[in-house]
């Protein structure tokens, strides 16, 4: 019994100690990771700097670069009073469209060839005149633009990165703008489809003085495939001359626009759908069959082969100073001897073998000598295909078809 009451005061001790320990010690504290909020307040201000560019001006000549996968279009804009004047360069032709107050007016030089006409009632062209229109700054789509942006970034569609990079004139800001959760009526806000790209990486650098934006960039990809567009600032004058028309208005320009535009989609379609040496080809292709050696410089690996093959069309003698491969160059000064019937080219040849080639077709035949030259025309398939398996000069190459990534939409867009 003694034993037990011992038993009964130890126990009733250790609860006692028990609950004085419960009641005095504090609970041990968990700490929760601390999460640092971002500070992204100057990248935001930046952003809505550049979307200001072009507010308030009045008069201005405005001059920048567009280049969509590789597809260089160069603007120039003047507004001057009421007149207004669009200048544009792609690879193919120089146009002008003056928007005057009682006219509007179409200048191409498409193959050398210039003429100016009024498209005022050509309602084929009103979307495509339309579409150089809305080009200059515009209040209403200035703050449309910075609405949208606003409500972009609420939504948590556009993520700020917080850095500032600080470039020669300029700083750089980066964004995304993610889409991937939008609902349906946003994405008929929006103009989105529901193949539209979803994920758009942007990059931005403003003048934080004058708020002019120097670059922008995005790329997405579509099917696998990554596409890149660029603006590059040219100029900028916040003040501008008279426009003038002193051209001659005559007929014609509209049907010289039809053809420069089919050709201009063309090379859009080159660069936007095809990549690597099917992109090179399709360059390449159209280069000899507007007989256009400017264009080779765009044909990448291919360029100095498309070189070679134009010589015997134009029958260039500069054309193979522009070649960089010695066999290319060789092989260019043999086209152009026997294309001018002229040896004395075949000088100009490294490869003591070749020479002799030369020799041998830059020597007018009796039978030649007695020919009169006749006009013909050449089909550009059949002469790629000759020359490649003939002509010792390109490799056989396998084609492989490749998805198209771009609609017909966005490669009018692009051609200017």
């Amino acid at each position: 019994m003694e034993f037990q009451n011992i038993v009964l005061l130890v126990t009733i001790l250790l609860v006692a100690v028990a609950v004085y320990f419960t009641l005095t010690l504090e609970e041990p504290q968990i700490e929760e990771p601390v999460v640092e909020e971002v500070d992204t307040a100057g990248v935001e201000e930046l952003l809505f700097k550049g979307l200001e560019f072009g507010s308030n001006q009045k008069d201005y000549v405005y001059q920048y670069s567009e280049v969509s996968d590789g597809y260089v279009l160069t603007y120039t804009l003047t507004k001057s009073g009421n007149r207004t004047l669009v200048e544009i360069e792609n690879p193919l032709v120089s146009k002008e469209v003056y928007f005057l107050e009682n006219d509007t007016v179409l200048c191409t030089d498409y193959l050398g060839d210039e003429v100016c006409s009024s498209v005022l009632n050509e309602d084929e062209l009103e979307n495509y005149l339309e579409s150089f229109n809305v080009k200059f700054f515009d209040e209403s789509r200035i703050s449309k633009d910075k609405a949208n942006m606003k409500f972009l970034l609420n939504k948590g569609y556009v993520i700020l990165e917080p850095e500032i990079k600080e470039n020669t004139g300029c700083s750089k800001i980066n964004y995304v703008l993610d889409f991937r959760n939008i609902t349906l009526t946003e994405a008929a806000q929006f103009s989105m489809g529901s193949n539209s790209p979803k994920v758009f990486d942007y990059s931005m650098c403003i003048n934080n003085n004058t708020g002019y934006v120097h670059q922008k960039t995005f790329n997405y990809s579509v099917d696998g495939i990554q596409h890149d567009y660029a603006f590059n600032l040219i100029s900028f004058q916040s003040f501008a001359p008279e426009i003038e028309l002193t051209k001659n208005i005559s007929e014609g320009a509209v049907l010289a626009l039809r053809h420069e535009r089919e050709k201009s989609i063309i090379l859009a379609k080159c660069f936007t759908e095809k990549q690597g040496g099917e992109r090179d080809k399709c360059i390449s292709t159209l280069a000899l069959e507007l007989e256009r050696d400017d264009l080779c410089s765009f044909a990448g690996e291919r360029k100095d082969r498309c070189l070679v093959s134009i010589v015997p069309l134009t029958k260039d003698d500069t054309i193979c100073e522009k070649v960089v491969d010695p066999n290319f160059k060789d092989d260019c000064y043999i086209e152009l001897g026997g294309a001018l019937k002229n040896e004395t080219y075949c000088n100009m040849i490294v490869d003591l073998e070749k020479i002799e080639t030369c020799k041998g077709i830059a020597t007018p035949s009796i039978q030649e000598e007695e020919e009169t030259e006749t006009d013909f025309e050449i089909d550009i398939d059949v002469f790629i295909d000759y020359v490649e398996e003939h002509g010792g000069i390109y490799e056989e190459e396998n084609q492989t078809s490749s998805n198209e990534s771009s609609s017909d939409n966005q490669t009018n867009q692009s051609t200017g």
